[in-house]
């Protein structure tokens, strides 16, 4: 099958979106890590200057990803893909989404199981809770910091860096 415009446009974007959760993630583990076990902490501290370089380096690589997503002289970035999805409205219909399951190697019959007649955005998990803070936002009520931080929490974005700044944690952190 041959792939629409949208699809290679949303491809491109799931890898940029990826590398940037992948060096952030990275980031935080790091951190997360130290900050919770005294013994890597100690390891780490050994070399300070080689952690720190790393970290700060993952934090950037994280930055630059999502920069390629956001920048607007790039022939790839989230305003392309938004209009493409916008200028046709086909794509999130029930049939384009059972033809993408299917391309992605699925039988006809797995591709079209459990799909509801409204199922089409469904593909997209998690973009109608963005949606509804955009639209909240847009329309002036704020954002509803709990449901934003309940949202995060379960999705295991979360956590806290215990000690960070505490001036217990030691050298690098």
């Amino acid at each position: 099958m041959v792939q629409t415009q949208f699809e290679t446009e949303l491809e491109i974007f799931r890898t940029e979106e990826e590398t940037a959760q992948q060096y952030f993630f990275s980031y935080l583990s790091v951190r997360s890590l130290a900050a919770k076990n005294t013994a890597v902490l100690a390891a780490m501290n050994t070399t300070p200057l080689f952690w720190i370089t790393t970290h700060h380096a993952m934090l950037l690589s994280a930055i630059v990803a999502l920069g390629r997503i956001f920048d607007q002289r790039s022939k790839h970035n989230i305003d392309r893909l938004m209009s493409i999805a916008s200028g046709d409205l086909t794509v999130f219909s029930k049939a384009a989404l059972a033809a993408r399951k299917e391309s992605a190697g699925l039988t006809k019959q797995q591709a079209s199981e459990g799909l509801h007649p409204d199922d089409g955005c469904a593909a997209f998990v998690g973009l109608g809770e963005v949606r509804d803070v955009s639209v909240d936002h847009a329309r002036g009520d704020g954002v509803d910091a709990d449901r934003l931080k309940t949202q995060s929490e379960t999705r295991g974005f979360g956590s806290e860096i215990s000690g960070a700044g505490d001036g217990q944690s030691g050298g690098w952190l």
